[in-house]
C-alpha cells in the first residue's frame, strides 16, 4: 500500500514547522561557514516563509564582499542538502543605499527572512 503525502503551505503550522526545519538543517551543516567575514547573512523566498517544495532553491543574501565568499563550503553544503544555492552579495554601502531607495528586492526581502548571521538587516 503506498501513501503519498503533501503538505499543505495554506497552513499557517505547516509553514513554521518547515520553517523550523530548514533553520536546524542549515545550522547542522553551518551556513555561516559559507562566507570569512560579512554584516549579515539571510535566507529570504520561500525558504524564509515556509512555502517551500523539494524543487525550491536555497535564496541567500550575503551582505560583504564577494572574494570572501567560500564557493567550495557553498558547493559541499548544497551536496549535502540536497538543495541548489541562489546567491546575492551586496556590499553594505550598495545595501544601506538601496534601503535608503527604498529598492522593491530590499523592501521584499526585508519583509521575509530568516536573519542567520551577523547584524539585522
Amino acid at each position: 500500500n503506498l501513501h503519498i503525502f503533501e503538505t499543505n503551505n495554506d497552513n499557517f503550522r505547516v509553514r513554521e514547522m518547515k520553517r523550523t526545519y530548514f533553520i536546524n538543517l542549515l545550522a547542522e551543516v553551518n551556513i555561516e561557514n559559507i562566507v570569512e567575514e560579512c554584516a549579515s547573512i539571510a535566507i529570504y523566498g520561500s525558504h524564509a516563509s515556509g512555502n517551500y517544495d523539494e524543487k525550491s532553491d536555497v535564496d541567500i543574501l550575503i551582505i560583504g564582499e564577494e572574494q570572501h565568499v567560500k564557493r567550495d563550503v557553498i558547493v559541499k553544503i548544497m551536496e549535502k542538502i540536497g538543495k541548489e544555492f541562489q546567491l546575492n552579495v551586496i556590499p553594505i554601502i550598495k545595501w544601506e543605499k538601496m534601503k535608503k531607495n527604498k529598492d522593491p528586492f530590499v523592501e521584499s526581502i526585508l519583509r521575509n527572512h530568516i536573519l542567520i548571521k551577523g547584524v539585522e538587516l
